[in-house]
């Protein structure tokens, strides 16, 4: 992870509001806090400070450019355990349920879009120009529920592997934790 340096709450910052998925932060005497004035978890706030200071936003230009975490440039070691936080843990705890995905999904302002061979396609956004796709087939008498996170390929020249791994089970975690699971 990469720390944050101390002057992280700069002047530029302190009245600009940061949306990362769906919840708001913004630099409070010297703080990243939320509308409640509770902190971020530290790998939050390193990805936050990570996003304010990219010397340019994502451009996310077309919708044909999605890739898997194990499509990602050094995913390798990563990629069984990223599919064990994320698409494992959505499965088992949603399965055949859909209404109860499409609730914890629009908690989180999940926007449902066409299916294009899936039960269910959402597009959240980790910040405004950082979207995720989560494509999910619910359980049904022949096949088990299935899930997986897509990145933009542009994302890689915004954050690193890790970062990444952190953004995708960030939003697995909420989705979770917004279906009433721990």
């Amino acid at each position: 992870m990469k720390s944050i340096p101390a002057d992280v709450p700069s002047r530029r910052w302190m009245d600009r509001r940061i949306a990362f998925f769906g919840k708001h932060y913004s630099f409070h005497a010297d703080r990243l806090v939320d509308n409640l004035g509770r902190g971020p978890a530290r790998a939050i706030a390193e990805l936050i400070y990570h996003y304010l200071t990219a010397p340019q936003p994502m451009s996310v230009a077309s919708d044909d450019a999605w890739y898997s975490f194990r499509e990602l440039r050094g995913a390798g070691p990563l990629t069984v355990n990223f599919a064990n936080n994320t698409h494992k843990t959505i499965t088992a705890t949603f399965g055949g349920d859909l209404s109860a995905l499409d609730l914890s999904a629009a908690k989180l302002t999940g926007l449902l879009e066409s299916g294009q061979g899936f039960d269910r396609r959402y597009r959240f956004h980790a910040f405004p120009e950082v979207p995720l796709i989560l494509n999910y087939n619910a359980a049904d008498d022949l096949f088990p529920a299935q899930a997986g996170l897509l990145f933009h390929r542009s994302i890689q020249n915004l954050f690193d592997i890790r970062e990444l791994f952190t953004l995708g089970t960030y939003l697995t975690g909420r989705l979770i934790s917004s279906a009433g699971h721990s």
